[in-house]
């Protein structure tokens, strides 16, 4: 991806800054083209150190067969996924004050790039 694609993302999702919750996007590729502020502080890497990157490259747990294989139906357009807590723990690492880290229940949607023709993963 481009760095003008990344930046056409970084607009496209910049709503996404103000929500209290993490929010991050992959492509195909799992390269990470959007990584909200909320993420920023929870993990304490800002999204200059990410975008354009393979998410694996910084968080290996996601590339285990057991979510990617869910996440292929996505980017084929199929239903929405979910990583509940109990039985995936967390997918991006959160430390909270005091070294617990954070319960997440993740869900995945597919949604367009902004050609219309890719389905991107908002997690």
């Amino acid at each position: 991806m481009t760095a003008q694609n990344n930046d056409q993302a970084t607009q496209q999702f910049a709503d996404l800054d103000y929500v209290p919750i993490g929010v991050f996007v992959v492509d195909a590729n799992f390269t990470i083209l959007f990584w909200n502020n909320t993420l920023e502080i929870w993990t304490g890497i800002y999204r200059d150190q990410l975008i354009g990157t393979s998410i694996g490259d910084h968080f290996t747990r996601i590339m285990r067969p057991q979510y990617t294989e869910r996440l292929q139906d996505i980017f084929n357009g199929g239903a929405p996924v979910v990583f509940s807590s109990q039985l995936h723990q967390y997918i991006i690492p959160a430390p909270m004050p005091g070294g617990k880290f954070r319960i997440q229940h993740t869900t995945v949607i597919g949604i367009p790039d902004n050609t219309g023709e890719n389905t991107l993963a908002m997690f």
